[in-house]
């Protein structure tokens, strides 16, 4: 209570048939009590004290977002360089093995149309050798019996 407050709150409480020295200690005992509570004026204080701090904690913490929100994207640009990197080994090796694979598969094709061009050559030879064989038998037969049919067995 205010001291204005004071004097009629105890000429109240003489009215209403306290003495002057009761009235007093009432009203110094209430003092007491209210003395601590907020008034008005200590909450808005305490009101404008309260959004100040929330201003500068809502500024802090978008300064720290804004902060947090560009160490991810730099993250993630590093991230995205090493991955490119990563694929462009990974390609530029699978290129490399799919080129010596290519390579290793045509001198094996070569290799192989050679070997078969040889046994085509082989096979050629021996049909030609059995024509010969047999012209040859057919001809040593024709000519034993031509020489049976002029000379007949006795």
């Amino acid at each position: 209570m205010k001291a204005e407050e004071v004097i009629p709150a105890t000429h109240r409480l003489e009215h209403s048939g306290m003495t002057r020295n009761e009235a007093e200690a009432v009203v110094g005992e209430f003092q007491k009590v209210v003395a601590p509570l907020a008034t008005k004026e200590d909450l808005s204080e305490l009101g404008q004290s309260l959004r100040s701090e929330m201003k500068s904690m809502e500024e802090s913490l978008r300064s720290d977002m804004q902060s947090m929100e560009e160490s991810l994207r730099s993250d993630m640009q590093s991230m995205e360089k090493s991955l490119r990197s990563e694929m462009e080994s990974i390609d530029e090796s699978l290129r490399s093995e799919l080129k010596s694979t290519d390579e290793s598969l045509r001198s094996n094709l070569k290799s192989m149309e050679s070997l078969m061009a040889t046994k085509v050559d082989l096979a050629n030879m021996e049909v030609r050798l059995f024509r010969s064989l047999l012209a040859a038998m057919l001809g040593v037969g024709a000519l034993v019996l031509a020489i049976l049919r002029f000379f007949p067995p006795l």
